[in-house]
């Protein structure tokens, strides 16, 4: 690609993420996406396919890059690969209950699954890792399997519909996810709440501060921990 394409790009890009947390993925048009970064619509056709491609693209890089900041700033020590899971889960939680038009772009990409491959390789590493972590021996076809009912789950409970169909607190919602998840790897009920109540207590002292450009680049933030 050559430079002149790569700006190109990066202009495209960032227009649709302007677009993606100032209106949504559904109300924003590839033609408005065009408009604001002042080309033709057909290009963003020819380098992305469509504003769906470029917002799977958008949450990848937001996804790896919340991961690798939070993993180095509080986990790069933590030897229980399987907490370091479920406390992932609910600190992204409560990022995304802290930033509204993330939560927004974030149930909308699921909604229209925008990402539903990538999520069930995301669990799939993670279950990976868990296994090897407790020694459990599961065959790749178990794996998979496994990592695609807890990526359904996942998904199924960010969705806007599971708060529409369920009185219970989010909080009471994801611990519930966390006991399906904790059962499949065959932990004992004992051991499966000593690492919930845990991660809820490490999760509920990570806050997150918003300095304002977060709707621009979302991959960017700030947060504080509180001893």
């Amino acid at each position: 690609m050559t430079q002149k394409s790569e700006l190109t790009r990066q202009k495209m890009m960032k227009s649709a993420k302007k677009l993606f947390f100032e209106k949504g993925l559904i109300c924003t048009s590839q033609q408005e996406i065009a408009d604001d970064a002042g080309v033709n619509r057909g290009l963003i056709y020819y380098y992305f396919g469509s504003k769906e491609e470029m917002a799977r693209i958008i949450f990848e890089q937001f996804d790896r890059s919340f991961f690798a900041i939070l993993n180095a700033r509080f986990f790069s020590n933590e030897p229980d690969k399987v907490f370091v899971s479920i406390v992932q889960g609910r600190i992204i939680l409560n990022f995304l209950l802290t930033h509204e038009q993330m939560k927004r772009f974030y149930m909308e990409i699921i909604l229209e699954n925008v990402v539903t491959d990538y999520s069930i390789e995301s669990v799939m590493h993670d279950f990976r890792k868990e296994c090897r972590y407790l020694g459990l021996e599961f065959n790749e076809e178990e794996q998979r399997l496994y990592s695609t009912i807890l990526a359904s789950v996942e998904n199924r409970m960010m969705s806007t519909r599971i708060i529409e169909e369920f009185t219970l607190p989010i909080e009471e919602i994801i611990t519930i996810y966390n006991r399906i998840h904790l059962r499949i790897l065959g932990l004992p009920e004992e051991q499966t709440e000593s690492i919930i109540n845990r991660a809820i207590d490490v999760s509920r002292r990570i806050t997150f501060v918003n300095k304002g450009y977060f709707k621009v680049t979302p991959e960017q933030f700030v947060y504080h921990f509180e001893e």
